[in-house]
């Protein structure tokens, strides 16, 4: 690739135009010198006419600097700013007659600009301060007050204008001085229009090379990601090839932004196992707050996507499925920008996933319909569950609410995992957050209210708390107990669905595959005797 003869000759052609000095440069105005300085001279006689008439002017504006300086016994500085263009500053201190001098403070017999303390200008733009200052070597000079110029603005002689004060520093301007800053722009103007002719005609010459550029760039780019791939692989605790099938399986799965934040605490990282396939491709995850809901299923959905790239994912054993998209709705923000609340915000992207999901996506939802009432939140979280076990899609919903987790008596292909987290029951001691996932529902209650104490919640709010919410709990916990009916469906279902992924996924030899069918022959005897 890089031997491309295209660029030597896109490199010869920029060498013909542009000068080999040019650079970037901090600061305004030396950026303005570089454009106005960047094509050769002897390329175009305009050009070099134009850039010696705005040098000239440059120096003509120092120059003035200095006379003024001279003229009235003042240390006087050149300054630029893009939205004064060159200006005179000096310190408040040394002017006679000025606010420090009124005030009463005294100015040394021998004073020198003091540059530490000075801002230049008051407005945002950065401002470049450029050389020249003139400084008096003995105030016993100065003309006698007899023959000094009439003041104006804080003791200023009267030909300074647009006077500003900003600290200890006062910036000002004159007639003179605004002409020579229109000269400089003109100049300027022309110097940047017959550049960018030249440039034109530099991009002309290259043009028709301009594609090897572009491969030049995807080269480097694939680079990059190898390069981020071998990194990965090589800082990760330990990464495995994925194998891509129906089944998403990952055995001790890590998070892989976690993991490089703990690399040298290894002891500290949570692994997790995460198992989905079409017997069961909906989970329900459950458990208190900073339980470690959210980044459990970040993780699987950052495992899917760096798998899918094609790099190492973070896991002794990880199968995943292809997947078409990767839907998410995580997060509690709202978009002032559109006039949408929280509450908006959600559906308007859970409307997108249901609108454009397939069989073959992978959903993550996040603890939906914090933004409205209890009731409403989880009859919408209901019917959205239900539309999605209609799909097939794999998804991982995470939510506080307890009414979803019943879904797995109506739907044998839903299944309900929680966050382990220990001591949460206890009136002392603190909650540890394990981070472990575990099979079934919360059974964890009102860690919200240990939670809030934790957090430092007064005693008599957390005592008012607990006393209002025994009274709202006015009805008992529903019956989560399948019918037995149902129950028959559920195992026969589960049965069948293992049966189907043997024999399209197993690579297990024939001994292997005759003992594990007798193991789910036994398992399922007891159906034998009701079917």
């Amino acid at each position: 690739m890089l031997e491309d003869e295209r660029f030597a000759q896109i490199r010869a052609k920029i060498d013909e135009a542009i000068s080999d000095d040019t650079k970037f440069q901090k600061g305004i105005l030396l950026m303005r010198s570089q454009k106005c300085f960047a094509v050769k001279p002897g390329i175009n006689g305009l050009l070099d006419v134009a850039r010696r008439t705005y040098t000239e002017t440059v120096e003509d504006i120092y120059n003035l600097t200095s006379q003024y300086a001279t003229k009235f016994v003042l240390p006087l500085k050149t300054a630029f700013s893009a939205s004064r263009g060159f200006y005179i500053t000096t310190p408040v201190s040394m002017v006679p007659g000025g606010p420090a001098q009124t005030s009463g403070s005294a100015r040394p017999a021998n004073a020198a600009a003091d540059d530490s303390d000075d801002d230049d200008d008051d407005d945002d733009d950065a401002d470049d301060e450029v050389g020249n200052e003139v400084n008096s070597d003995n105030r016993a000079r100065q003309p006698a007050s007899s023959s000094r110029p009439a003041l104006g603005n804080f003791g200023l002689p009267k030909i300074f204008q647009q006077v500003v004060r900003s600290k200890k520093t006062l910036s000002f301007t004159s007639s003179d001085m605004i002409k020579l800053n229109n000269r400089v722009n003109e100049s300027l103007q022309e110097t940047y229009l017959m550049s960018n002719a030249v440039l034109a005609n530099v991009l002309l010459d290259i043009r028709d090379m301009i594609s090897s550029l572009y491969k030049l760039t995807e080269v480097l780019a694939i680079l990059d990601m190898l390069q981020s791939f071998a990194h990965h692989a090589t800082l990760s605790r330990q990464a495995v090839r994925p194998e891509f099938t129906d089944t998403l399986a990952v055995k001790a799965g890590g998070h892989t932004i976690i993991e490089h934040l703990n690399s040298a605490d290894e002891a500290s990282v949570v692994t997790n196992d995460v198992f989905m396939s079409s017997g069961c491709n909906f989970q329900i995850i459950t458990g208190p707050n900073m339980s470690g809901k959210s980044t459990y299923l970040r993780q699987i959905a950052i495992m899917q996507v760096v798998a899918q790239m094609g790099c190492l994912v973070p896991a002794e054993y990880a199968s995943l499925r292809i997947s078409d998209h990767l839907f998410s709705r995580i997060g509690s923000d709202d978009h002032i920008e559109s006039n949408s609340s929280t509450f908006m915000l959600e559906m308007r992207e859970t409307a997108y996933i249901l609108q454009h999901a397939t069989n073959r996506s992978l959903i993550i939802i996040d603890e939906l319909g914090r933004g409205t009432s209890a009731q409403e939140a989880v009859g919408i979280c209901h019917a959205i569950c239900e539309y999605l076990l209609s799909l097939k899609a794999f998804t991982f919903f995470a939510t506080h609410f307890e009414e979803l987790t019943l879904l797995d008596s109506l739907y044998p292909n839903v299944a309900n995992f929680h966050l382990e987290v220990q001591n949460l029951g206890s009136d002392s001691a603190r909650p540890v957050f394990t981070h472990v996932i575990r099979k079934g529902p919360s059974k964890e209650t009102h860690y919200g209210i240990k939670l809030a104490e934790v957090a430092g919640f007064p005693a008599q709010v957390l005592e008012r708390a607990r006393n209002a919410l025994s009274v709202i709990e006015t009805q008992g916990q529903p019956d989560e107990s399948a019918a037995p009916e149902f129950a028959v469906d559920r195992a026969v279902f589960q049965l069948a669905s293992k049966l189907v992924q043997v024999a399209k996924e197993s690579r297990m030899d024939e001994q292997s595959l005759r003992a594990y069918l007798l193991t789910l022959q036994a398992q399922h005897s007891w159906l034998q005797a009701l079917l």
